[in-house]
C-alpha cells in the first residue's frame, strides 16, 4: 500500500456552525460533492477517540476516461475531542482516505483546512489522489457559493 496527503484551505462568509454540518452530514454533503449521488446512515458506532461516530453507505459515479463508473463505500463523520471534524472512507480496492477538518471564525468569515491522508494501492494512488484532491476543491468550492448567494439573497437586517 502507497500513502500520499495533501491540505485544502477556504474561507467562507458564514458561521462555523452553518458551514460544519454540510461536511459532517453526508446527506447534506451529497448536494455538493460532485461524486456523490446517494446517501443513506447506517447504525452508528464508537471511534477510536471513544465518542460517537456516524456511518454512512454513500454511493459514488465518477468518470474514468469512457467508463462511467459507480461504486458504494463506508463514511464515517467522527466529531474529535479536539474539536476538529474527522470524516474517513473505506472504499475498494483498499483506498481509505481520512480527512481532518478545522474550522476557525475569523469575524464575520470562516477558515476550513482540511488534511487529508490517502492509502491505496500503489498503481491508484496518484489517481485517487488527484480524484480527491478535485473533488474536496470543488466541494468547498460549492458550499461557499451556496452559503454566500443565500446570505446575498437574505433581507437586510433593520439596525
Amino acid at each position: 500500500m502507497a500513502h500520499v496527503a495533501f491540505a485544502l484551505t477556504a474561507t467562507i462568509a458564514a458561521p462555523p456552525a452553518q458551514i460544519r454540518p454540510l461536511i459532517a452530514e453526508f446527506q447534506d454533503l451529497g448536494r455538493f460533492h460532485p461524486f456523490i449521488i446517494g446517501v443513506k446512515e447506517v447504525a452508528p458506532d464508537t471511534s477510536s477517540f471513544g465518542t460517537p461516530r456516524r456511518r454512512f453507505r454513500v454511493t459514488d459515479r465518477m468518470r474514468a476516461g469512457p467508463l462511467l463508473l459507480r461504486f458504494t463505500y463506508l463514511a464515517t463523520a467522527t466529531d474529535a475531542p479536539d474539536g476538529t471534524l474527522v470524516g474517513e472512507a473505506y472504499q475498494s480496492p483498499g483506498i481509505h482516505l481520512i480527512s481532518r477538518y478545522t474550522f476557525t471564525a475569523e469575524g464575520d468569515q470562516t477558515h476550513i483546512e482540511e488534511q487529508c491522508t490517502i492509502t491505496a494501492p500503489g498503481p491508484l494512488i496518484k489517481y485517487v489522489q488527484r480524484q480527491a484532491y478535485a473533488a474536496h476543491a470543488q466541494t468547498f468550492q460549492r458550499i461557499k457559493q451556496f452559503l454566500e448567494d443565500e446570505q446575498a439573497a437574505a433581507p437586510p437586517v433593520a439596525g
